[in-house]
Order: C-alpha cells, then structure tokens, then sequence
C-alpha cells in the first residue's frame, strides 16, 4: 500500500500537466487550517486519535503540545478502512469541518513524514534548525495565487537569499523556479551556499547567487518578470501549459554560453524558451568580494499557459 501511494505522488505532477499544479504536499500546507506533528495514540472502528507534539502552523484554533484531536478513520479506497496505526509519529495536514477535524484531502495524502519536507532531513539538519521551523518558513515566505496560478514571494529578493543559507527547501525551491517540491522519496541534501573562501578555491561553477555580487540580467525586474511570464503558447488549445525551467551558464564576461533544460513540458515550448533565454546574451557577471568577474550558472522559470477565450 505504501509503495503504490509513493508511485502516485511520483507520477501526479505528469497527470496534472494541462497546467501547473502545486505539489500536493504543498496544497496541503496552504489548505490546510491546521498542522501538527503528532503521534498515533489508539483507534476505534470508526476513528483514530493523535496526540500533538508540536502545533507547527495554527489558523486561530489555539491547539497547543499535548492536545488530543480526534479524526475519522477514512477508507483505502480499496473498501477497507485505514489501519491508523501504521503511521504513529507524523505530520498531518488538517481541515476543520462544522465542529470536527478532517484530514485536509479525506485520505492518507495528507499525512507526511515528521522527519522530512522536500529536500530537508531532519537527521542532516545542523543547530536549531528543525523540520518544523522549516515548514513555518516556508509558509511565511510564499503564498499561492491562484489567479496567476504561481507562487509569489511575501519577502524581498535579500531576505530571500539569506534564508536560503539555512532553509534548504526554500534555497532549492529557488533553485527550481519555485515550481514544487521534489517527490515523496527523499532526494540529495541541498548543497549549502559556500562562503568566499571555499567559491575562490572551487573548480566548480557555483550557482550565480552564491557570490557577494550576483549575475543579473540588464532587464528590471518587472520586465524580467514579463519576459519569462508573458509567452506565446502555440499548444495552448491542446491544454498544453506548464514551466520550463532551464540552466543558463552564464560566463565572466557575462554572455550566455549555454542553455541546458531542467525541466520540460512540450519540445515545442522547451525550444520556444531556449530561444527567449539565448536573446538575455548580456549580463552582469558574477562578481568575488575582490570584484572577481566568475563563470556561474543561474535556472529560469519560463511559464506557459492556457490561453483564455
């Protein structure tokens, strides 16, 4: 049962393709009214009960460490009910309904490893950082839109590089696009952004925001924005939308040298970006504290959607 539930969240971002859906772990964080790391306590022939460990996002509920939540044991969908207790120490993903708790999607999708979220381990995580106080900042740095259908950031472009430093979620959900998180098998730890001294002595290409002076494109912001979000979509009638993401190498000079694709939706769309990021050929290069020009590479998010009739 549970490897065919892993297989499912591993092939749900392919079945959803017709336009970009959040990962569902993160619906459920932005859905959900409450979120606790809790453990199983017993169950029933109609329900189970958790108690909470650690209340890590509360909407107004008050629900505070060692409170018991009582929930409804849900059905497999096969026509049985849940054996609750295989799960024990979780994170659950809760809805309030009328006057009780539900699991925000009525089903096991909405409990997760306490240990783990996207490409954070606990066991790897270094002095106060927890799982928990990830997810926390995670929430309290992107919301959903769901009229432009993309994340959009609640802080500044700064506040954001220096949270990446010891959030690894947030440093790798940068690293993609901000399009979602990995699967539901743990991936490789997020590399650490290196201080000065280990990028001088790397042979490595490091990531353009890994230097004091990062590589920018000459476009502003806003036009940069709609440089990567207001483009053509020939397969718009086919449902066909979703990002691109691709990895430029951007050289000391400041030209793009390469373009290489992260992440594909169509060939049709994957060449229509490929050659949008070849015309961004001036840049201002990555830059040491010494004002080192350096080679880096840098991923675009470009965004493909339905065209509306």
């Amino acid at each position: 049962m549970k490897k065919v539930f892993r297989l499912f969240l591993l092939i749900f971002p392919i079945l959803t393709s017709a336009e970009e859906v959040p990962h569902p772990e993160l619906r459920n964080l932005y859905e959900a009214d409450l979120i606790v790391d809790a453990t199983f306590k017993n169950q029933t022939a109609s329900h189970f009960y958790i108690i909470v460990n650690e209340s890590i996002i509360d909407r107004g509920f008050g629900i505070k460490k060692g409170d018991q939540i009582k929930l409804d044991r849900e059905d497999n969908g096969c026509g049985s009910i849940v054996d609750f207790s295989y799960f024990n120490r979780q994170r659950f993903y809760l809805k309030k309904y009328a006057q009780k708790w539900v699991l925000n999607y009525g089903s096991t999708q909405s409990i997760q490893p306490h240990d783990k979220f996207g490409n954070a381990i606990a066991s790897e995580l270094k002095g106060e950082t927890t799982i928990n106080r990830i997810i926390r900042e995670f929430e309290a740095t992107y919301y959903w839109d769901t009229i432009k259908h993309d994340y959009l950031t609640r802080k500044t472009d700064k506040e954001i590089r220096k949270i990446s430093k010891v959030n690894p979620v947030i440093a790798y959900f940068e690293s993609i696009g901000r399009i979602g998180l990995p699967g539901y098998e743990p991936i490789a730890y997020a590399e650490k952004p290196k201080d000065e001294i280990e990028v001088e002595k790397s042979n490595k290409i490091a990531l353009c925001d890994q230097y004091p002076i990062i590589a920018e494109p000459l476009l502003d912001k806003v036009k940069m924005r709609e440089f990567l979000t207001q483009n053509e979509n020939p397969l718009s009638n086919q449902g066909i939308a979703g990002k691109v993401v691709l990895e430029l190498f951007i050289s000391d000079l400041g030209n793009v040298e390469s373009v290489k694709v992260i992440k594909g939706v169509h060939p049709e769309l994957e060449k229509i970006a490929i050659e949008k990021a070849k015309r961004l050929s001036n840049w201002t290069p990555a830059k040491t504290e010494s004002l080192k020009p350096k080679s880096c590479i840098t991923r675009l998010p470009f965004t493909f959607k339905i065209d509306s009739q």
